[in-house]
This record gives structure tokens, C-alpha cells and sequence, in this order.
């Protein structure tokens, strides 16, 4: 994929401001974002990825009322 991205999905109980952070499966921090999230569900994408290998991957999304990890897989 010329711009390799993935998506993550997610509810957040309020309007916020959150850090997100993606690590590899060793738990090496790999990138991060800054990102405004809306009160309800979420669909992010995060993207600037295509140095990533295959594989799995740990998506941490720490906000005010928001702390959640998510499981992604890269498949190119």
C-alpha cells in the first residue's frame, strides 16, 4: 500500500482530546498521535504507516475518560 494506514474504532463518553500511541508486538513505542475525539463512536485513522512489517500491533488511546488498548493486524 503506497500509504499504509489503519483504522481504529472506539466509543468515548465525551468530546475530548486524546494521545495515541502504537506499539509493536515487543511493546516498542512505535508512532503517535494527537487526535479530537467526538462524545459516541469513533472511527480514526492513523496512517503514515508503510514502514510497518505485517504483523500484529498494540493501539493505546489514553484521554481524560477514555483508556483502552485495541489489537490491530497490518497486512499489506
Amino acid at each position: 500500500a503506497a500509504n499504509a494506514s489503519v483504522k481504529a474504532k472506539f466509543y468515548s463518553p465525551l468530546n475530548e482530546a486524546v494521545h495515541i500511541i502504537l506499539y509493536n508486538s515487543e511493546g516498542r513505542k512505535i508512532k503517535e498521535w494527537n487526535k479530537s475525539v467526538i462524545k459516541g463512536i469513533n472511527s480514526i485513522i492513523l496512517d503514515g504507516l508503510d514502514a510497518l512489517a505485517d504483523g500484529m500491533y498494540i493501539i493505546q488511546i489514553e484521554g481524560n475518560n477514555i483508556h483502552l488498548q485495541q489489537k490491530i493486524y497490518m497486512l499489506k
